[in-house]
């Protein structure tokens, strides 16, 4: 099942009239609506996989709620979103936002899911960047500057 989820700027039907032409009803589910903070939850349960195809793009409130959820990301390679994630291990990036290149990402996605543990690479990720390193940090910044 393919979650769509989300707010769209644009206009939906023409979505909407695309997966009933294609058959693709129940298979897929469009939730174009604001999702607060606190309603998140069940979208990232239900997920495999967070597929976040942006044409351009700094950083991601979306990325980290995945990594949150333990839940691996698919990035396009734009912007600085591919430092936010370790190719293979918390997520797959890909180099532009096709669609035959996202596919192909979502399907090396499938393909190595039983043969890595992306959960234990995003908590490792994830603890790497935790406030209870903020000493060392300054201390290596301190050390760069004397």
């Amino acid at each position: 099942m393919l979650i769509v989820a989300g707010e769209s700027y644009e206009d939906i039907n023409q979505y909407s009239r695309q997966i009933d032409q294609l058959g693709l009803k129940d298979h897929v589910q469009l939730h174009n609506l604001f999702i607060p903070n606190e309603a998140v939850a069940p979208y990232f349960v239900a997920s495999d996989l967070v597929v976040l195809p942006y044409r351009s793009a700094t950083q991601s409130g979306i990325l980290n709620m995945a990594y949150g959820f333990d839940k691996p990301v698919l990035i396009t390679d734009v912007g600085g979103l591919s430092e936010f994630v370790d190719e293979g291990k918390t997520g797959i990036i890909v180099d532009e936002p096709t669609p035959e290149v996202i596919a192909s990402g979502i399907r090396s996605f499938y393909a190595s899911k039983n043969e890595i543990d992306y959960a234990v690479h995003i908590r490792e990720r994830v603890a790497g960047n935790s406030f209870d390193h903020i000493q060392e940090v300054f201390m290596e910044i301190y050390e760069v500057l004397h």
